[in-house]
């Protein structure tokens, strides 16, 4: 349970947390979200789309977005816990939404900007053009007060298997006329989203030539985890490759490691965890840090902002499209992150099992 406390003079108490439905509805924070999307993104900003987007079937999906890296974001609000249907409405919008093509976006974004077209709409909202991809990528979210086991388990499932599935849990409080939100991510991730560039162009290379890395790496993995006798499980996404052992007690949400889009002309190479749900694997990665950075030369991002996860990251050059020794270069350098984190990771997990650190 989040605290939130109050100071007066030498005083400071505690606040309890006001349940959301006791003044408001679930509408209104539709409203809130859809004029603020931000609020639902770790603090970036989304172009909002609508409200109550109505199916094939005459269902609604509560709120739909394009975020910054132009995915579409299917979301689904709830006051209070949500209940047990509610991954499987949100897998009825999924389908709705993944067969939705850029004129379909252009036709709900006018509705929602009183005409403004989605070009220019996402101009304002992001300062650069919108890239639009062949097929246009989604990711769903679910925003509660509180969970139901049934549901964090059906999310876990969706999730390992591939589905790009975030968890957003708020906790609201009154203090005085201020009206105070709690916002964190309990399952899944918010990707990264691209900042604007200088020069007002495209942030992100061109769509066939990241995709033709991460694919190309792909194909290669299964390949090294035979090679190194590891039960690895890889992913490919728009703008990722996420992969982890299926031996790890744990989920793609919790740990992972991945090779990535960086910045514009770079591909990452990092491991990612939920410090909280592995505690004690930062010191491990400290204490041996000698060992593993023969391999991969990485280091501790140090974000600017409150994170609930742990980021080892390192860079290398993006091929160019056709180059196929460069591609070999990043490939080696991928193997190289599983040959120094795996084995400290099968470590680490071990210890837990056996309650030795």
């Amino acid at each position: 349970m989040p605290s939130l406390f109050s100071q007066s003079g030498e005083s400071i108490r505690s606040l309890a947390p006001t349940p959301f439905g006791k003044a408001h509805s679930e509408n209104d924070l539709q409203r809130w979200v859809d004029a603020n999307p931000h609020f639902v993104n770790e603090g970036s900003p989304m172009l909002s789309l609508g409200m109550e987007i109505v199916t094939r079937h005459g269902h609604y999906i509560d709120n739909l977005f394009l975020d910054g890296n132009g995915c579409l974001v299917v979301a689904e609000l709830k006051r209070g816990p949500t209940p047990r249907d509610v991954t499987a409405q949100l897998i009825d919008y999924a389908a709705y939404a993944s067969r939705l093509a850029w004129s379909d976006v252009e036709e709900v974004c006018g509705r929602r900007h009183d005409g403004t077209g989605l070009d220019e709409a996402y101009r304002q909202c992001f300062g650069r053009p919108l890239v639009r991809a062949e097929k246009i990528d989604l990711r769903l979210l679910i925003v509660a007060e509180s969970y139901e086991p049934s549901v964090t388990d059906a999310a876990l499932f969706l999730i390992n298997n591939g589905t790009q599935l975030a968890l957003l849990q708020f906790t609201y409080f009154e203090v005085g006329e201020s009206k105070l939100f709690e916002v964190r991510t309990v399952l899944g991730e918010i990707p990264d989203q691209i900042a604007a560039t200088a020069e007002d162009a495209p942030a992100t290379p061109e769509e066939g030539r990241v995709n033709w890395v991460l694919a190309s790496v792909a194909e290669r993995m299964p390949d090294i985890a035979r090679r190194h006798e590891w039960p690895l499980r890889h992913f490919v996404r728009k703008q990722s490759m996420p992969f982890l052992s299926e031996d790890w007690p744990t989920t793609l949400d919790q740990c992972q490691l991945a090779l990535t889009l960086g910045s514009k002309e770079m591909m990452g190479l990092r491991l990612k965890f939920r410090h909280d749900d592995l505690p004690g694997l930062r010191k491990l990665l400290e204490d041996s840090g000698d060992g593993w950075r023969a391999q991969f030369p990485a280091a501790f991002a140090e974000p600017p902002y409150p994170s609930v996860y742990t980021t080892l990251a390192y860079e290398v050059p993006m091929p160019e499209m056709g180059d196929t020794a460069a591609l070999a270069e990043v490939a080696q350098q991928t193997e190289k992150l599983a040959e120094a984190m795996v084995p400290l990771l099968d470590e680490y997990f071990a210890r837990r099992e056996t309650g030795d650190g």
